[in-house]
């Protein structure tokens, strides 16, 4: 499991089994490590979740928004 630090860049892996057609619309999209005010709500799910805002995401324009989202570690890469 990989460890996070808000302000890290990152990237969405595509994951094979993502269903398609239409596909996984965050696949390949770029963004920050974010601080949330739901942190504390996360609790034990933290180690297993980041929250990024989306900067760059080819597929899902309308979500490069200034909220960010929540994805399991699992499907985050540092760029």
């Amino acid at each position: 499991m990989a460890k996070f630090n808000i302000g890290d860049k990152v990237r969405i892996k595509n994951i094979p089994d993502w269903p398609t057609p239409p596909g996984y619309r965050f696949a390949g999209a770029e963004g920050v490590v974010t601080a949330s005010d739901f942190d504390e709500l996360m609790g034990d799910f933290l180690p297993y979740m980041v929250n990024i805002k989306l900067t760059k995401a080819d597929n899902a324009k309308e979500y490069v928004v200034d909220s960010g989202f929540w994805f399991l570690t699992d499907y985050v890469e540092k760029i």
